[in-house]
């Protein structure tokens, strides 16, 4: 088995001599982990939600982001740096945006209401669940009401 590591797309493998460890987590914390990069040139800490793989065979296995990483003067002669980082897992990015909740239940009585299809459960929340990139708004307010269009295959596969 072959590992590799890359930091924002980096190979920082031959510098990660002591290996990495990382607890996947049941509860609700996040998933999070440990790895010292050592004897590197780079003195700037890695950025807070810098992307963090780990590859076997070149295979993407696990990825996280950093969240913090502490440096510390590993050499002065040749000038050599170690970063201690803790990553966490890439849903802590989620936590800046606010979603409310959705819930869809099914009439229990039939003939009083129509059903909802899968078709309906996609339209109802791209209508109404709005995640949005900063450049779909224009003086505050979303440039058009829809966050995407079903294909028609979509619609057909749905109903």
């Amino acid at each position: 088995m072959i590992f590799k590591i890359e930091i924002n797309g980096e190979d920082y493998t031959k510098y990660c001599a002591s290996g990495f460890s990382y607890l996947e987590l049941l509860d609700e914390e996040l998933d999070n982990g440990t790895m010292r990069i050592t004897h590197v040139d780079r003195e700037k800490p890695f950025e807070m939600f810098y992307d963090l793989n780990i590859y076997i065979d070149n295979v993407l296995i696990k990825s996280f982001f950093i969240s913090d990483d502490t440096v510390e003067l590993a050499s002065k002669r040749p000038l050599r740096y170690n970063h201690d980082l803790t990553v966490i897992e890439r849903t802590k990015k989620l936590e800046k945006h606010f979603i409310d909740g959705k819930t869809f239940t099914q009439p229990i009585e039939e003939g009083l209401y129509e059903r909802y299809t899968a078709l309906d459960v996609v339209r109802i929340l791209r209508d109404s669940m709005p995640i949005r990139h900063v450049s779909e708004f224009e003086n505050g307010e979303p440039v058009s009401k829809r966050l995407f269009e079903i294909p028609q295959e979509t619609i057909d596969l749905l109903e």
